[in-house]
């Protein structure tokens, strides 16, 4: 059996815990709040939010760095094709007996199942794009073990240009506008670079980050490197305090983010890097290491249950009049790891009917 990577197992649980924050935690952050205790809530949204782009690079590395035959990364695809349509209909089933108290038609319940994004299984659009890339993955797989590396660059450079690069322009724009006649730029969805953008498809940033998670995870970093690493960190959680400060500011919306669907900004790219090259450095002990390998084996258990789990802990909490999505800091941190714990435990009783394992 191989051996399991310590470090794979940290980042998924970081990640994953990452998830239930930014679904089940402290979302609402009023960006007008100057004070250190309203950046300081902006800054582990922003951190939470890395978590998706870590699954992918985590992914990539798993799948390109084995050099997985494709007849194997097809029926990876399969499986997890399987999976989303064993638990699309489950959660929206108990998404509407939780939130709607009642039990869906058949005609609404297969609405909602075909209609997927909302009603409980909007997150599940990690695993749809995921899907894609593994149908991508023998072109994928040739570009990462191409030997002429100008032809290589000459791909990733452009990837970056026509997903981040594009997103850099956009951000751009939107700060100038602020600034100059406090208009807003749809930096989301304006597409700068038009017709010659070969990327121009959904989430098409998730294929540089499956690939970048090769380099990442398997190079070894020195301490001048954590160093950069570190500045990198507090100069991007600054910089993105600021812009979220000043968007507000300038255009009255007590809740404005900078990042909100922007896994394709520059700064949560570099942001994602530093965190795996501090990662590196972190000395787990050993005691901490069961509770990662269990957790870490459990990530996809996880992200199926925890939508289930959450909407209950959010409702029960609301029954006492506290609201974990904007009651601070200390209920969405609260919320998040009972999110987590309680999904974790359902995973694992889940694994035990052998039936149900392989859905998970």
């Amino acid at each position: 059996m191989e051996k399991r990577s310590i470090k794979l197992d940290f980042l998924k649980t970081i990640a994953i815990i990452g998830v239930c924050y930014c679904h089940y935690g402290h979302f609402g952050v009023n960006t007008m709040d100057t004070s250190i205790k309203g950046g300081i809530k902006i800054i582990i949204q922003l951190f939470a939010c890395t978590a998706v782009p870590i699954f992918f690079c985590i992914n990539g590395y798993l799948s390109l760095e084995k050099n997985y035959s494709y007849k194997k990364v097809l029926h990876k695809a399969r499986e997890l094709l399987v999976k989303m349509m064993f638990w699309i209909p489950i959660t929206a089933i108990l998404y509407a007996a939780i939130n709607e108290e009642k039990i869906l038609k058949f005609d609404l319940l297969l609405y909602r199942c075909w209609n997927w994004q909302g009603n409980g299984v909007q997150h599940l659009w990690f695993l749809f794009a995921l899907l894609i890339i593994y149908l991508l993955y023998p072109f994928l797989n040739m570009l990462y073990r191409m030997e002429d590396p100008k032809i290589k660059w000459f791909y990733y450079i452009l990837g970056i240009i026509f997903t981040f690069g594009n997103s850099s322009i956009n951000l751009a724009a939107n700060i100038i506008s602020y600034y100059l006649n406090r208009e807003v730029v749809y930096y989301t969805d304006k597409n700068f670079f038009h017709g010659p953008n070969f990327l121009y498809g959904w989430y098409s940033w998730c294929i540089v980050y499956f690939i970048l998670g090769c380099w990442l995870i398997k190079t070894k970093f020195s301490k001048k490197h954590m160093m950069v690493a570190s500045f990198l960190v507090v100069f991007i959680s600054c910089g993105y305090v600021w812009l979220c400060h000043t968007m507000s500011y300038y255009t009255g919306k007590e809740r404005y983010y900078v990042f909100f669907n922007g896994y394709n900004q520059i700064f949560m790219l570099i942001l994602v890097m530093a965190i795996f090259v501090l990662s590196s450095g972190i000395h787990i002990p050993l005691k901490m290491q069961k509770i990662l390998e269990i957790t870490g084996g459990n990530t996809l258990g996880v992200l199926f249950f925890h939508r289930i789990w959450g909407e209950i802990f959010l409702k029960t909490f609301s029954n006492y009049g506290i609201d974990i999505r904007l009651g601070g800091v200390r209920y969405g941190i609260m919320g998040a790891m009972l999110t987590w714990f309680f999904s974790l435990v359902s995973a694992l009783l889940m694994k035990r009917v052998k039936v149900l394992k392989k859905f998970l």
